[in-house]
């Protein structure tokens, strides 16, 4: 067989034991895609459970809020002026009973007839005023303690004295930062995409560009697997 015939057929037989570069290509190119897409949802629902979460962290701190300021303005605005009422009543009762000590005769009679009607005031207004009347808020000199009943007044309430907005909140900022850094791990992806198509253009560079896609797109797997495992 001539030289120049046995060196045409070389170059030939050659190209047809080289993979398919289009394959290749196309593998590369649909590997990317999918990925990206893959990544980018993820993001998007992890985002969307970051923002939910900061709604409901926002609507915890309203309603704890409003919890707080509403038992505090019946507890110190109304039960809390009664029972101080109810005390000075007592009190002036006492000191009215100890002055009449020292007195006789008709003004004394007065005096006393006024310590019954002040007793008599402090037992009815007790009676709309459990900080006046239960044993259990009274200190031993008779002022009602005040941050006691409304701790158990608060009690009554676990759903509201067990929210947690801060915690909440810092559940939504977490969620928005592994969305974060799940958008960071599709560059290397789009990076991957972008060496796929250049193969076309710098046939010769094709090998280099087929390698580094791949490489790529392994990084942006990676990388998105170590957010949703790690972060």
């Amino acid at each position: 067989m001539p030289d120049d015939q046995r060196a045409s057929r070389e170059p030939q037989a050659a190209r047809r034991r080289q993979p398919d570069a289009g394959t290749a290509v196309a593998i590369l190119l649909a590997a990317a895609a999918v990925l990206a897409a893959v990544i980018a949802g993820r993001a998007s629902i992890v985002a969307d459970r970051g923002s939910d979460t900061w709604h409901t962290s926002l609507r915890e701190h309203v309603k704890q809020a409003a919890a707080i300021v509403e038992t505090s303005r019946f507890l110190y605005g109304e039960e809390a002026a009664t029972a101080i009422d109810a005390v000075g009543a007592r009190t002036y009762a006492d000191e009215l009973r100890a002055e009449a000590g020292g007195l006789s005769g008709p003004v004394r009679e007065a005096v006393l007839v006024e310590a019954f009607a002040q007793d008599q005031l402090a037992r009815t207004i007790s009676r709309n005023a459990p900080l006046a009347s239960d044993p259990e808020y009274l200190g031993p000199d008779g002022v009602p303690d005040v941050v006691q009943r409304l701790a158990d007044e608060r009690a009554t309430t676990p759903d509201l004295v067990g929210l947690d907005p801060d915690a909440t909140e810092a559940e939504g900022a977490e969620l928005n930062r592994r969305a974060s850094f799940l958008v960071m791990a599709s560059i290397p992806v789009a990076v991957a995409f972008l060496f796929g198509a250049l193969v076309h253009g710098f046939p010769r560079a094709r090998r280099k560009l087929l390698a580094a896609g791949f490489l790529f797109a392994a990084i942006g797997l990676v990388a998105a697997i170590t957010v949703e495992a790690v972060v």
